[in-house]
């Protein structure tokens, strides 16, 4: 899943629309149809990858907090939750103003953490849920962007 203003990137928007379900997040029936799809692809057996954080913070590397939709469609779908932390796409991807934000190569180094169960929970779980994931991820970035955080 991804926003919607993806659609617009000519290079990205060509493995975008194959691959991907567009969000559009100004638009909430928009949404709620993304949320619907990507609730049919996990009963079908797929995996749905989502950025919880909608976009990156401006004061990267720090995170920015979590969108509530990913967590509670994990819990409805009784998926569990497999964090990862991206510890350098900050560097690699600006994307303000958007479409003419730089974009630059580079090494994207990951973590993969240990899943989160959701089996047993429901909606009311969804807020810890966010905050357990966020700290899992936000820990790894911390400990990796050190350095680059204390200068902020």
């Amino acid at each position: 899943m991804g926003k919607s203003e993806l659609l617009r990137w000519p290079i990205l928007s060509i493995f975008f629309r194959k691959i991907d379900i567009a969000v559009n997040r100004e638009k909430r029936h928009s949404a709620m149809r993304s949320i619907i799809r990507a609730r049919q692809e996990l009963n079908k057996g797929w995996s749905i990858v989502i950025f919880p954080e909608g976009k990156i913070p401006i004061d990267a590397p720090k995170l920015d907090h979590f969108k509530s939709g990913p967590f509670k469609l994990a819990i409805d779908s009784q998926v569990p939750i497999l964090p990862i932390t991206i510890l350098d796409n900050w560097k690699l991807f600006h994307t303000d103003p958007v479409l003419t934000g730089w974009a630059r190569p580079g090494i994207a180094r990951i973590v993969i953490h240990d899943e989160i169960p959701t089996k047993g929970m429901s909606k009311k779980d969804s807020v810890t849920l966010s905050h357990k994931t966020f700290e899992v991820i936000n820990k790894s970035l911390l400990q990796y962007n050190k350095k680059v955080i204390e200068n902020l």
